[in-house]
């Protein structure tokens, strides 16, 4: 999911801080969410995606496709 959100967070020419800031989650667990392949929970999921205009579902369903592709 870390890389559907850091493409999405591209296309907007979003910055850490922006995305960051735009929610409520730290600068750090932007950065973690976007960058460690570890699971998310539901809210280090949602929030980006909300503030990055995209379906928290289509995320995880791009996800599976990519690694089910792999």
């Amino acid at each position: 999911m870390a890389t559907e959100l850091r493409a999405e967070r591209a296309t907007r020419r979003m910055t850490i801080d922006d995305l960051a800031s735009a929610t409520i989650l730290a600068r750090g667990t932007t950065l973690r969410v976007l960058n460690d392949p570890r699971t998310i929970d539901g809210t280090q999921l949602a929030l980006p995606s909300e503030v990055l205009g995209v379906d928290p579902v289509a995320v995880l369903q791009r996800a599976q496709l990519r690694v089910a592709s792999q």
